[in-house]
């Protein structure tokens, strides 16, 4: 990855040390270099996925007086990527002989509040189709002016992601079938304020409202071709793992401690389901109780997520003495509970908890770094 830079130049003119932000800014005097602005974006796992510097076309940046009583140098402007490779800024303002710490994030068109006592984004909420969902990516610089004739380096601008990016797969070895049309996660916490980082190599820190839970479901396409990403996965007689998302590259959620749902008829925490259906290996139907029509079943997870993290749930089922998991306590479509593909009672009279088909899921998370690209692996097994 090519980086850019933040760079800020020197000004030749001395200013008191007394004077106000304002009236820095009025005594800017002849000759004196702009402030300019280069970037980086750190970790990206898919050169495709969301925001990275082929795609990253404007940002926005204030600033404060890097001190122990720091004031307001400038709120949030816009900064635009240039045909040539250049960032343009929106206005023109010059390094002062204060020190000097940046705050920027993207996208632009986010309420980032940056002032003397407080850096940060109230009330933020995940959109619930993860191509509408924001891959936000902050930044934090510092830079002091050098004394003339001497010029300012570059000041770097490190942007680093602050959700946490989720995807789903799966597994079976055994001669059971399992077809799958759909994958949803449930009970997450998806309202946040988010706190800009402050140093270079932070990422910014969040906080959850706990009653904020949300459900986000992909669904695939029964009637799509093989080969297309919608159509349906079918698994039997195979470690090979299959993606569940279904054409999309994962959800962006917001990074926090999940609280795992108690794997009862009530939604009380987070879990995992897949719209599947069974069949052992005559071709009986085992899961759910209607042919024709595609039921949840469901894992809870109790993972940590960080921002700038990448957490891969490979669901394994029938493996190692595993078999398909429990019953979804809302066995229905968040996003249209009349879904005509999905059977609401997939389970007859048995409740969300229930064991599907003999014994629960196991399964792992592999968790990559954006930044590094280290991994850890979790699986999760049926």
């Amino acid at each position: 990855m090519k980086p850019h830079r933040f760079i800020l130049l020197a000004l030749p003119t001395l200013l008191l040390a007394s004077c106000s932000i304002d009236t820095l800014k009025q005594e800017q005097a002849e000759n004196v270099s702009p402030i300019r602005f280069h970037t980086s974006v750190q970790g990206m796992t898919r050169a495709a996925y969301k925001t990275d510097l082929s795609n990253l076309n404007a940002f926005k940046v204030g600033a404060l007086t890097n001190e122990s009583a720091p004031e307001v140098y400038f709120t949030p402007m816009e900064v635009t990527h240039e045909p040539d490779g250049t960032w343009k800024n929106t206005i023109t303002y010059y390094w002062p002989p204060k020190p000097l710490k940046f705050y920027a994030f993207a996208p632009g068109d986010l309420p980032v509040y940056i002032t003397a006592t407080a850096q940060q984004l109230n009330g933020f909420t995940v959109a619930s189709k993860p191509a509408d969902q924001k891959d936000i990516i902050t930044a934090w610089g510092q830079g002091v002016r050098a004394t003339p004739p001497a010029v300012n380096g570059p000041v770097s601008l490190n942007f680093r992601h602050a959700l946490a990016q989720i995807e789903v797969r799966a597994s079976n070895p055994s001669d059971t079938k399992v077809e799958v049309l759909g994958v949803k996660i449930c009970h997450i916490p998806s309202t946040g304020n988010m706190y800009m980082p402050q140093s270079i190599d932070a990422y910014p820190a969040w906080s959850v409202t706990a009653s904020s839970t949300k459900d986000f479901f992909i669904k695939g396409d029964r009637n799509a071709p093989d080969g297309d990403p919608r159509a349906i996965v079918t698994m039997m007689n195979s470690t090979e793992v299959h993606s569940l998302m279904f054409g999309e590259e994962g959800w962006l959620l917001l990074p926090q401690v999940l609280i795992p749902w108690g794997a009862g008829p009530v939604a009380d925490g987070a879990y995992l389901a897949v719209l599947c259906t069974i069949h052992d290996g005559s071709g009986r139907l085992l899961f759910p109780d209607e042919e024709g029509l595609y039921g949840f079943t469901a894992v809870p997870i109790d993972t940590i997520w960080e921002p700038g993290h990448r957490y891969v749930y490979t669901l394994n089922f029938f493996a190692n003495g595993g078999s398909a998991g429990v019953l979804d306590p809302y066995p229905l479509s968040p996003d249209d509970p009349n879904d005509p593909d999905i059977d609401p009672t997939p389970g007859g009279s048995r409740q969300g908890g229930d064991i599907v088909v003999n014994s629960p899921i196991t399964f792992t998370v592999e968790i990559t770094d954006w930044v590094n690209h280290g991994t850890d692996n979790t699986d999760i097994g049926f």
